[in-house]
């Protein structure tokens, strides 16, 4: 239980995960924590890191799989809707 109260204090685990993100290139980091910092229930974004509990991180997981999906997938939607010669001025 240490750990956690470590957690609370110094945001350790945070700045941690913040730098294994940046080292691995990810987009999403998300840390399962089974002890909350203060005013945090079920899960929260603090400080660009995903926080939850075990309970909801699978529901987390998934939520943010199908975020990923849909932004990769919004220039190829964006490009097939507007072609490139309907966005190009007119020519004089």
């Amino acid at each position: 239980m240490e750990k956690w109260q470590v957690f609370d204090v110094s945001w350790g685990w945070i700045e941690k995960l913040k730098d294994d993100q940046r080292e691995a290139k990810a987009e999403i980091a998300v840390l399962v924590i089974t002890a909350f910092p203060k005013k945090v229930n079920n899960f929260a974004y603090i400080n660009g890191i995903w926080v939850t509990n075990y309970t909801l991180a699978i529901c987390l997981a998934v939520s943010l799989r199908m975020n990923l999906i849909q932004v990769a997938s919004a220039p190829a939607t964006f490009a097939s809707a507007y072609p490139k010669s309907t966005c190009a001025s007119p020519t004089r």
